[in-house]
């Protein structure tokens, strides 16, 4: 894979960002057996979707795993390609926004960076449907998102409520909501990430019961580069092979290897135990933690049973 995804792939290699990006990620989790309350975060995929200037022929931009979605990870995305969008739509994680800033400065998200109105949207009606009172509210909130005099009066309403919930909400959401809203004609008319919602639910489809079996970091791009591709329906095994024999070609038939470049090491140079490039670092605990139950297992049935369990088992037959 090392060798010939980049060959396959440089003919739909994006060379700058899109005019209007749209970001999101999806955490793949590592879940207990029989059980939906213990799990712990493998890793993450960031993903970049990308419009032209009108909205128009949108098409998934990047996938990229990460270990976390940290400010660190959106960092080490945006960095991928040079350009600078007219705006960008995503959820309201706090490492896109660092990231979005660090990147392109301060000034930029406050007057580009547009929060996903279907996020805002569930978000804020969830908190009103938990909140006794605020029927009236409900109407307000309808349409409040994308128009600034529905914010106003909505906004209004909610202050002479008395009711902290969606106050409080209001209070953490509403100068974004009212900066977006002011301008929302203005730009291009992508305002939610959904775009992203359906590319992961064939990323996740493909990975499916896997999540568990990949460790390595580069080696997972790889594919989801492929997955890209297949999203990009350029796909084609015949374009595969005239890419690859061209660079046989150009290459004299031996071109250089790098599939040992990707490889994880597998002990420190100190000699520890090196942990995967690709987990979490509660995923790698969690898999140094279930090696150590193992191993003391093993050490059990080798050893055989201690003096103190015969004669308890003695006892009790006695």
């Amino acid at each position: 894979m090392a060798d010939f995804v980049p060959v396959v792939a440089a003919a739909q290699a994006p060379v700058r960002w899109p005019t209007i990006l749209v970001l999101d990620s999806k955490t793949f989790w590592w879940h207990a057996a029989g059980e939906f309350t213990d799990r712990t975060a493998l890793y993450t995929v960031l993903a970049a979707y990308g419009y032209d200037r009108n909205g128009k022929n949108g098409q998934l931009w990047r996938l990229e795993a990460h270990p976390a979605r940290t400010t660190a990870a959106w960092g080490e995305f945006l960095d991928r390609f040079p350009g600078t969008p007219l705006s960008i739509v995503a959820d309201e994680d706090p490492g896109i926004r660092a990231a979005i800033i660090k990147r392109w400065g301060a000034l930029f998200w406050l007057e580009r960076y547009h929060a996903c109105e279907h996020h805002l949207y569930a978000s804020g009606r969830a908190t009103l449907e938990r909140t006794v009172g605020s029927g009236v509210l409900r109407e307000l909130f309808h349409g409040a998102l994308n128009d600034i005099h529905r914010w106003d009066a909505f906004e209004t309403a909610v202050q002479e409520s008395g009711l902290l919930a969606i106050q409080t909400w209001v209070g953490g959401h509403g100068q974004q909501i009212r900066r977006q809203a002011g301008r929302r004609e203005a730009i291009a008319p992508i305002y939610t990430n959904g775009a992203l919602e359906s590319v992961f639910v064939r990323v996740k489809k493909c990975i499916g019961d896997r999540a568990l079996s990949f460790r390595n970091r580069a080696r997972l791009n790889l594919l989801l580069e492929l997955m890209r591709l297949r999203e990009l329906r350029a796909d084609n095994a015949g374009d595969y092979a005239m890419a690859i024999r061209a660079h046989l070609l150009a290459n004299q038939g031996h071109p250089q290897r790098r599939y040992r470049d990707i490889c994880d090491r597998r002990v420190t140079p100190d000699g520890r135990k090196a942990e995967n490039s690709l987990w979490s670092a509660a995923a790698q605990l969690r898999l140094q933690a279930r090696a150590e139950v193992k191993a003391a297992a093993r050490r059990r049935i080798a050893d055989g049973p201690s003096a103190t369990e015969i004669d308890g088992s003695i006892s009790l037959e006695s």
